[in-house]
């Protein structure tokens, strides 16, 4: 009888830390979820401060082209002006490309890390499942050792020790009558 309940115990023992494993599993997922969604935030803040310097730069761009226009009207001696004007606008419109290429590396990104923050889900909802289903497990073999009787558990566990390790007879009773030597401490 006290080898049996020793064997239950053990089980009980490895699905505890099964369970517990889980739960530190789920802790990491759960910050590395937390990281992730304050990386998006950061990207989020930086992508709004690139579309506010872009609208600036739009400001700037249509400015300097309506500038462009009135210098067209005037007279040929300012096409000196006319000239600085349009390598201004030039620069103008690097700056907005390389904006534009900024903001559109931005938004992979964000979309990566909307992708990976759906993958973390998927993946804590898989772990909550396995945990659903190590509380049950834990709670029907709770439920199946307080139905069965004293004597069928320990002889249930006799026979697992031997189906487990084969052994003539003799060999057998002398592993029976010493259980820490089948695992059973």
């Amino acid at each position: 009888m006290y080898v049996g309940w020793r064997n239950c115990r053990n089980e009980l023992d490895g699905v505890r830390a099964s369970a517990a494993v889980s739960e530190h599993a789920l802790a990491l997922e759960r910050a590395a979820h937390s990281d992730t969604l304050a990386s998006r935030d950061d990207a989020y803040d930086r992508l709004a401060i690139l579309e506010e310097d872009l609208a600036q730069h739009e400001e700037l761009l249509a400015s300097a082209e309506a500038e462009v226009a009135a210098l067209r009207r005037e007279s040929d001696e300012k096409q000196r002006l006319l000239d600085g004007t349009i390598e201004k606008l030039a620069y103008e419109e690097e700056a907005r490309q390389q904006c534009s290429r900024e903001c559109a590396e931005l938004t992979a990104r964000v979309s990566a890390a909307a992708d990976e923050t759906a993958a973390l889900r998927g993946e804590l909802l898989a772990l909550r499942g396995e945990l659903a289903l190590l509380q049950q497990d834990l709670t029907l073999t709770r439920e199946q050792l307080d139905w069965w009787p004293r004597p069928l558990t320990k002889m249930l566990g006799a026979a697992r020790s031997w189906f487990r390790n084969p052994k003539a007879v003799p060999e057998a009773i002398i592993w029976t009558l010493i259980p820490a030597r089948h695992g059973i401490p």
